[in-house]
C-alpha cells in the first residue's frame, strides 16, 4: 500500500534534498511513539467492536514509522534490508485494518466474520513473505542497492511485479473504507454526521501524501511523509474520541434507531421549526400535522393540531381518525442554556380503543352484576369472609350498603350470618375448599331490619399466582324461593296424610261392607235357602213332585248368589289374610285369578314371608291384586309366572308376563294413574313399584317392602 524510502519507482531521488538525516529519523521516531501512545490511549477506553478496530490500525502506523526511521538510522545495507522488512508488517496491514474499523463503525461489519478477515489477510501476509526472500525471487524488488545523501545512507530499489499487486490491492480497501465512511457520513444526521466526517478526512491525508509521493510529488526529497500523516489521522480520531465520544455507539445504529423507532420523534428549534423528524413524524406532518409553540397557559391537545410547551408538557391529541399520546421535552445545553424542544408523540389508538371496549364491557358487567336478585362478591378464606368485592345488591340482600363490608370497613360478612348456620357453612366450604371443587349452599342470613333472609351461595376457589387462594361466587335471594318450597313441602305432606287417609278409609268401609254382606246379607240367605228346604219336607208327595223344578231352580239361584256374595266380600277385605297371612293369600289369589281369567299362571316360588303390620300386609297384597288386573289382565298377557322371595331384608313379589304394556310411557293413562295410586299406597310401608323388561322382552313387576320392623311406621 503506502510505499517508504525504498518504495518509490527508479528516478534521481536525490533533487533538491536539503533536510538534516539526523532530523529525519527523529521525526520517524517520534511519529511512531505518538501512534504508539495513541493506540493505548484508545485501547484502554475501548468499550465495543468499534473503538478496538481503531488501535491495531495506529500500532500498525507506529510499527511503520519506526522501522522507517530505524531504517534511516542504521548503517549497512544488511541491517537496512532488516529494517524495511519490518516495517512491511505495518505498510502491508494498514489497509486491512482501515477497511474493517471503516465497515464495522458505518454499521457494514456483521459480515466481517473471523474466516473472512483472515481472507483479508492473505495478501498482506504473502507481501511481507515476499520482502523478507526477495533475494531469492526478486518478485517484490528486482534490485535494491545502497545510497548516500550528505552522509546518510538509504535504499534505492526497482520495483518488481508483485509490488503493484500490493499497491492495487492496498488501493482498493483504501477506497472501499473511504466509501463505507463517506456513506456513513450523508446517512447521518447532525452530530453523527460531523464524526464520520472527521474519520473520512482523517484517512484521506495519509492517503493523499502516499499518492503524492508515489507520483513524484515529494517536498522532502527522498523522504516518504505517510507515516508523519497518520499521525496526525491517530491525534484527530482520539481527539474526536474524548470531545465527542465517537465510539459510545454507532452512529448508524443511532440512525437506524431513530428511523425505525414506531413512535413519530421530532426535533424543534427554539422557533418551534422542525429540524429534523423520523419517518413516522413526517408521515403524520404530511397528513396535517401542525406544530406551533404555545405559552404554559394555553391549552394543548386540540384536534388535527398538536401544540407544545416550551418545558415538558404532555397529554391526548388527535391527528385525523388517530389518537397520540405527545411528550414534549426541553434540550438544553450544559449551561442550562436551551436548544430547542424533544417531541415524541405515540400512537394510542389502539389502546384507547381496548380502553373504550373493555370500559364498554365492565359496564355491561357492572349492569349484569346489579340486577341480579342478590350480590356477586370475591372474598379470602379467613374466619371473616373478609370481602375484596362486593356488588351494590348486598343491600337489598341484606340491607347493609356494599362499601361497609369491603375489608371489615364497619362489619364483617360474617356478622350477618344466622348463628344457627355459621358452622354449616364452615364445613361446607372447607369440603368444598379440600376437595377443590365449587359448592352451592343455602343458608340465612339477618337484614339490618331484623329479618330473616335465605340465601344460595354459588361459588368456588380461585388461587392466585402467587398462591393466596380466594372465594368467589354470587350470593342469590331466595326467599321467596324457600318459602314456596315449604309451603309446597307442606302441602304434599297434608296431601299425602289426606291419601293415605282415604286408603285408611277405604280399607275399614271395606271391611265394613264385607262383614255387613257376610253377616247379614249372607246369614239371610242361608235362611232362606233353609227355610225352602223346611218347606219342601212339610209337603206330601205330589206336591213336592209338582212344585220340586221350581224350588230347585230357586236352590241353584240362592247357591248362585250365595258364591258371589262370597267372592265379592273376599275381594273387599279377604278373610284368609288375617287368618292364613300374606304368602297363602298371594298364592290363592294366583289361583283365584288363572282360573277366573283363564289365563297361564304360575307361582314359582313361595316363600314364607309375614310382615309385622297388618296394613303392609294389606297394602302388599291390594298392589299384587291391581297388578293382576289391571297390568297383566289390560296387556293381554297369556302366561304370567309369579315368585314370592325374601332377599336380605327385604320382600320382592315380582310379577312376569308376556303382555305388552308401557306404564311410564303415558303419564296420563288410567293404567299409569293406578300405578302412581298403587306406590302411594306402599309409600306408606316404605315399598315401591318398579316396572322392567327383562331379556326375553317380558314386562317384569316387581314389589319390594323391607322387612324391618322399625322400617315399616304406616302413618296414622
Amino acid at each position: 500500500m503506502y510505499v517508504g524510502a525504498g518504495l518509490c519507482p527508479p528516478q534521481n531521488i536525490l533533487d533538491g534534498f536539503a533536510v538534516s538525516l539526523d532530523s529525519h529519523v527523529l521525526l520517524m521516531m517520534g511519529a511512531a511513539a505518538i501512534c504508539l501512545a495513541l493506540s493505548l490511549y484508545v485501547w484502554k477506553r475501548s468499550r465495543d467492536a468499534i473503538a478496538s478496530s481503531l488501535p491495531p490500525l495506529l500500532t500498525a502506523a507506529a510499527v511503520w514509522s519506526f522501522f522507517y526511521g530505524l531504517e534511516l538510522a542504521l548503517p549497512g545495507i544488511a541491517l537496512m534490508r532488516v529494517a524495511l522488512t519490518l516495517q512491511y508488517v505495518g505498510i502491508a496491514t494498514i489497509a486491512v485494518l482501515w477497511f474493517i474499523f471503516a465497515a464495522r463503525y458505518s454499521g457494514r461489519g456483521e459480515g466481517l466474520t473471523g474466516s473472512r478477515v483472515g481472507l483479508l489477510f492473505i495478501v498482506p501476509a504473502i507481501t511481507v513473505a515476499l520482502v523478507a526472500t526477495n533475494s531469492l525471487h526478486h518478485l517484490y524488488y528486482t534490485s535494491v542497492q545502497p545510497g548516500m545523501v550528505e552522509g546518510k545512507s538509504f535504499l534505492i530499489v526497482e520495483t518488481g511485479p508483485f509490488y503493484w499487486v500490493h499497491v492495487l490491492y492496498s488501493y482498493v480497501l483504501l477506497v472501499a473504507g473511504a466509501l463505507l465512511m463517506l456513506r456513513a457520513a450523508l446517512g447521518s444526521s447532525g452530530i453523527h454526521r460531523v464524526r464520520a466526517g472527521l474519520f473520512l478526512g482523517g484517512v484521506l491525508l495519509p492517503f493523499v501524501v502516499n499518492v503524492c509521493y508515489v507520483l513524484g510529488l515529494r517536498p522532502y526529497g527522498f523522504l516518504d511523509l505517510t507515516p508523519v500523516a497518520f499521525v496526525i489521522t491517530g491525534i484527530a480520531f482520539t481527539l474526536g474520541a474524548l470531545t465527542f465520544d465517537l465510539f459510545a455507539i454507532t452512529p448508524i445504529a443511532l440512525d437506524t434507531l431513530f428511523d425505525r423507532i414506531p413512535d413519530a420523534v421530532l426535533m424543534l428549534d427554539v422557533n418551534g421549526r422542525v429540524v429534523n423528524a423520523n419517518p413516522r413524524a413526517r408521515e403524520l406532518l404530511r397528513e396535517g400535522l401542525v406544530l406551533r409553540p404555545v405559552d404554559d397557559g394555553m391549552e394543548a391537545g386540540k384536534r388535527d393540531r398538536v401544540q407544545f410547551t416550551p418545558w415538558g408538557k404532555e397529554g391526548d391529541v388527535h391527528v385525523g381518525e388517530r389518537t397520540y399520546h405527545s411528550l414534549s421535552t426541553a434540550l438544553v445545553d450544559r449551561a442550562g442554556g436551551r436548544l430547542g424542544t424533544l417531541v415524541v408523540m405515540r400512537d394510542i389508538t389502539d389502546r384507547k380503543q381496548a380502553e373504550r371496549a373493555l370500559e364498554r364491557s365492565r359496564d355491561a358487567y357492572q349492569s349484569l352484576v346489579d340486577n341480579l336478585p342478590g350480590a356477586a362478591y370475591r372474598c379470602s378464606l379467613d374466619e371473616h369472609w373478609t370481602m375484596h368485592y362486593l356488588s351494590t345488591g348486598i343491600e337489598g340482600l341484606t340491607g347493609y350498603p356494599a362499601a361497609d363490608f369491603l375489608k371489615n370497613r364497619v362489619r364483617s360478612f360474617a356478622i350477618v350470618l344466622h348463628p344457627d348456620d355459621i358452622s354449616y357453612v364452615e364445613s361446607c366450604v372447607k369440603a368444598a375448599v379440600a376437595e377443590d371443587r365449587p359448592f352451592e349452599i343455602e343458608y340465612r342470613v339477618i337484614r339490618r331490619d331484623g329479618r330473616v333472609c335465605w340465601v344460595l351461595d354459588k361459588g368456588q376457589i380461585v388461587n392466585e399466582e402467587g398462591g393466596e387462594a380466594f372465594l368467589s361466587g354470587v350470593l342469590l335471594d331466595i326467599t321467596q324461593q324457600k318459602r314456596d318450597r315449604l309451603e309446597i313441602e307442606r302441602s304434599q305432606r297434608e296431601l299425602r296424610k289426606l291419601a293415605t287417609h282415604l286408603q285408611v278409609v277405604r280399607e275399614e268401609e271395606r271391611a265394613a261392607v264385607a262383614w255387613e254382606l257376610h253377616d247379614e246379607i249372607g246369614q239371610a240367605l242361608a235362611v232362606v235357602k233353609m227355610d225352602l228346604a223346611r218347606h219342601d219336607s212339610r209337603l206330601s208327595g205330589a206336591e213336592s213332585a209338582a212344585v220340586q223344578p221350581g224350588l230347585q231352580d230357586t236352590v241353584a239361584l240362592l247357591d248362585e248368589t250365595i258364591g258371589r256374595l262370597r267372592r265379592l266380600y273376599t275381594d273387599l277385605r279377604p278373610g284368609m289374610l288375617d287368618d292364613l297371612g300374606l304368602s297363602a293369600t298371594i298364592e290363592w289369589q294366583t289361583t283365584e285369578f288363572g282360573r277366573l281369567s283363564g289365563i297361564d299362571c304360575r307361582l314359582t316360588r313361595l316363600d314364607e314371608i309375614e310382615l309385622a303390620d297388618d296394613r303392609a300386609n294389606l297394602a302388599v297384597y291390594r298392589a299384587y291384586q291391581e297388578v293382576l288386573s289391571s297390568g297383566v289382565r289390560q296387556a293381554g298377557a297369556t302366561r304370567v309366572e309369579v315368585s314370592v322371595e325374601r332377599y336380605d331384608d327385604r320382600m320382592v313379589v315380582r310379577v312376569t308376563d308376556d303382555g305388552a304394556r308401557g306404564v311410564e310411557e303415558d303419564q296420563d293413562s288410567v293404567l299409569a294413574l293406578r300405578y302412581a295410586a298403587m306406590r302411594h299406597s306402599l309409600r306408606g310401608c316404605h315399598g315401591s313399584v318398579v316396572v322392567s323388561r327383562n331379556g326375553s322382552e317380558e314386562t317384569v313387576t316387581e314389589i319390594i317392602v323391607p322387612l324391618r320392623p322399625q322400617q315399616m311406621r304406616m302413618p296414622a
